[in-house]
Order: structure tokens, then C-alpha cells, then sequence
């Protein structure tokens, strides 16, 4: 599995300089323990069983759903970036799955396809992103890691 990451920039001053970006940041953390349980529901039912399957376009989409959902999806608006459009973008073009990272504003492209690989580069560069990062793993853990220029 080949993972893309792209590392928008972003209109926001972030919580060490804005009593904003803080209270919007715990706001999201507040969504994300009240929306827990749905997002356990999607690890256990949808996530795990299609990973052990090989089914990683579920698995894939399942990412997508977590991500475009509650929290996330108010976090990504909150970067002023339209990171929504980049997933949806990344999405559209048949890139098995994508998501922000944890707290943003990086997100994530996943991919066995190498075709789609060099696309998902493509989608970050052309829409901006500071940077572009490949990581290859396996269940032994990270193998290779390339920055893009």
C-alpha cells in the first residue's frame, strides 16, 4: 500500500496565537468524543472486516465517510483551504481511499494502484499543497519515505 500526503497551506494563525483557533479546536475535540461511538462502529463494521477481506475500496471508503462526517469535516473547514475539495477531487479520480490526518491539515491519499499513485501526486501539487510526501508500508512497518519536489 502506497500512502500520499499532501501538507496544505492554511489561513489559519493556529492555537498558539489565536484564542479563536482554540475554542474552535475544542469544539471539534467536543464533536469528536460525542460522535465516538459511530466511529467505533465504523472501525469494528466496516474498516477491519473489509481489511481482512483485501477490500481495500471499502476499506477506502469507509475513510472517506469518517472523514467528510461530524468533526472532521468542520475541522476541514476551518483551515480555509478547501481540503474538501481536494478529497472529493481525490475521490472522483478513483484514488481507493483519503482522509486528514489527525489534526490536520495533512491529508492522506491511499493507493495499490501506481497509476493512481502518481495522480493522487498530481491532485496535491496542482491544488497547492507546500508539500507532497510518498510513504510505502507493510505490516512491518514504514519502508520507504520520498519527499516530492
Amino acid at each position: 500500500m502506497s500512502f500520499v500526503i499532501g501538507v496544505p497551506d492554511v489561513g489559519v494563525k493556529g492555537p498558539e496565537a489565536s484564542e479563536t483557533d482554540v475554542n474552535c479546536m475544542g469544539w471539534e475535540r467536543h464533536n469528536e468524543r460525542i460522535n465516538a461511538a459511530k466511529s467505533c462502529l465504523w472501525i469494528l463494521t466496516e474498516v477491519m472486516p473489509y481489511w481482512v477481506a483485501k477490500d481495500f475500496k471499502k476499506v477506502g471508503e469507509a475513510f472517506y465517510n469518517y472523514t467528510f462526517f461530524g468533526g472532521k469535516s468542520m475541522q476541514m473547514l476551518f483551515y480555509r483551504n478547501d481540503l474538501h475539495g481536494m478529497l472529493f477531487e481525490l475521490k472522483e479520480a478513483g484514488i481507493e481511499g483519503g482522509w486528514m490526518t489527525s489534526a490536520g491539515p495533512s491529508l492522506v491519499a491511499c493507493t495499490q494502484n501506481p497509476e493512481k499513485l502518481e495522480i493522487a501526486k498530481k491532485i496535491f501539487k496542482r491544488r497547492g499543497c507546500k508539500q507532497v510526501i510518498v510513504v510505502n508500508g507493510d505490516n512491518v512497518g514504514t519502508t520507504e519515505v520520498k519527499k516530492i519536489k
